[in-house]
């Protein structure tokens, strides 16, 4: 080849089944909701990151799943109408959330089930997030998933995060020992 021929590269955009057979998470995440579509169970699925929400909707729109979506870039009425909707529409399988989207007043207890893809750093945050489904008038069980690879940084993450919230609920509560939050601190320290 001469110096003067350009070389094309070809941008390969995979294909949406190879997203779920190359990523093991992503393979429980899809088993998981084509059960709970097929079972009509009503999902509130969250992610911290926006990119992550993004390749989740494109897999609901591949498989032909009805859902909402909200975020921060959500504006306030878009937000009250989809919130309203979803709450009285039962045609709606899933609501896609970052985890720190929503605020006050979102009230989503047509759902029974929670599906956290990725998880907050701040355990506090996935509590909350939690609880859009358990507002008062909520009247049915809801079930709590929580998709953790094993082996990775991500379930590092989850491991702090509810040593932080079983630290929280020591100082919180009244039985605060100092000699268990000690053990706590230390414990981690030892096995890193």
């Amino acid at each position: 080849m001469s110096g003067d021929q350009t070389h094309k590269k070809i941008i390969e955009i995979p294909k949406y089944n190879r997203l779920v057979t190359d990523c093991a998470k992503m393979k429980v995440f899809a088993d998981l909701v084509m059960r709970l579509h097929a079972e009509k169970h009503r999902c509130l699925v969250f992610c911290q990151m926006t990119r992550m929400l993004d390749i989740l909707e494109d897999f609901l729109m591949w498989k032909k799943m009805t859902y909402f979506r909200m975020d921060g870039s959500t504006m306030g009425m878009e937000r009250r109408f989809m919130v309203e909707e979803y709450q009285k529409n039962d045609s709606i399988f899933a609501f896609l959330l970052s985890t720190r989207a929503g605020g006050l007043g979102v009230n989503l207890i047509a759902a029974d089930t929670v599906i956290f893809y990725d998880n907050d750093w701040n355990p506090t945050m996935d509590e909350q997030a939690t609880d859009r489904a358990h507002r008062i008038g909520q009247t049915k069980e809801v079930t709590v998933y929580r998709i953790v690879t094993r082996g990775t940084v991500e379930e590092k993450i989850v491991k702090r995060a509810k040593q932080k919230q079983s630290v929280q609920s020591t100082v919180y509560g009244d039985t605060f020992k100092m000699k268990e939050v000690v053990q706590m601190v230390m414990d981690d320290e030892v096995t890193e």
